[in-house]
């Protein structure tokens, strides 16, 4: 019979806390959705998936962009791409529940021919 020294008990402590490490970030890890804007407007935007759409509410603390740059929720159009990442849901206080808030918009002009036409922001 094999004896378990204090050398292994210490590798497979190591190994356990380096797996609990990874699992944890992994479950924390910030949701991102790539999509097409179906509609938006200054409270939400509406994002068309290869899966589903999904709408997320639009706040204060929703930062976005255009390409590489620092915009406003009036510079989106729908048919823009864009990548829509969840804020935690210890940051959603103050929305229903099975609303999602978007942490950041990160938005591409559609090269599209057949992009629908943009749609008024609502403010």
């Amino acid at each position: 019979m094999q004896r378990i020294t204090s050398r292994s008990w210490t590798a497979m402590a190591v190994a356990a806390s380096l797996l609990l490490i990874v699992v944890t970030r992994a479950l924390l890890a910030d949701e991102v959705h790539d999509g097409t804007i179906k509609s938006i407007s200054s409270t939400k935007i509406v994002l068309v998936t290869p899966k589903t759409e999904l709408t997320f509410v639009i706040n204060g603390s929703t930062k976005i962009s255009l390409g590489d740059k620092p915009a406003k929720v009036t510079d989106l159009n729908a048919g823009d791409t864009a990548l829509v990442t969840e804020a935690e849901r210890s940051t959603r206080a103050g929305t229903a529940a099975e609303t999602p808030v978007a942490a950041r918009i990160d938005a591409q002009r559609s090269s599209s021919p057949d992009a629908p036409d943009p749609v008024s922001v609502v403010p």
